[in-house]
């Protein structure tokens, strides 16, 4: 074992405290359907004051870390799986989609700021359950998009089919280099090259981190 200065220090648990919570109607694990979703992300009132989120009001969109808490350490897959057990797609590895039961248990996902209200963030599209731990909060800019075309195997693009449906009707979030889907009037969005439905920086999450069901 290296001490602290030494080349396995990298390997040392990293210790994050929660900066708020998710307050959303979506209490059970559930795996499409998201893009409807209006929820509050309430940020720790005894940690922050509104100076925190002074000037987030200007974006459209935000990026949400998270933790899928409701995943125990025991399910966690180190390996390679079938995406929500369907054999018909191919067994990947788990850093290869997007599931729940990741290593670190992380959800990452860009959705919609429909508003501040002093430390209570309103959002749309953000596919975290009711109680979920939020990690960090990032405004989504334009300039972080992938660069260029994106790319996706075709199971990927059927699993997504229906992740950001609204009302029963597909959904879909497009990108390439453009804003994330919901963008408001006036945003440049580009259009989806073929199996692009989930560019690699953005959640097709993120989830993400989806919510803690997801994928």
């Amino acid at each position: 074992m290296e001490d602290e200065q030494g080349t396995d220090a990298w390997r040392h648990p990293i210790e994050v405290r929660p900066i708020g919570v998710v307050r959303s109607p979506r209490v059970e694990a559930t795996d499409d359907d998201w893009g409807a979703v209006a929820a509050t992300i309430e940020l720790d009132a005894e940690r922050f004051t509104p100076d925190v989120v002074a000037g987030l009001d200007g974006f459209s969109h935000v990026e949400v870390v998270f933790v899928f808490h409701g995943v125990d350490e025991d399910a966690v897959t180190l390996g390679a799986r079938h995406p929500r057990g369907n054999t018909d797609w191919p067994a990947v590895g788990i850093l290869a989609q997007r599931a729940k039961a990741r290593p670190n248990r992380l959800g990452v996902t860009v959705c919609t700021l429909a508003g501040v209200d002093g430390l209570r963030l309103s959002v749309r599209g953000l596919d975290a359950i009711d109680g979920t731990p939020v990690l960090d909060v990032k405004p989504y800019m334009t300039e972080f998009a992938p660069g260029g075309a994106t790319t996706q195997p075709a199971w990927s693009t059927e699993l997504m089919r229906d992740y950001w449906a609204v009302g029963g009707e597909p959904g879909g979030r497009t990108g390439g280099g453009g804003a994330p889907g919901g963008a408001r009037a006036g945003s440049s969005v580009a259009s989806s090259t073929p199996a692009a439905s989930a560019g690699s920086r953005r959640p097709a999450s993120t989830s993400s981190a989806a919510a803690w069901t997801r994928l």
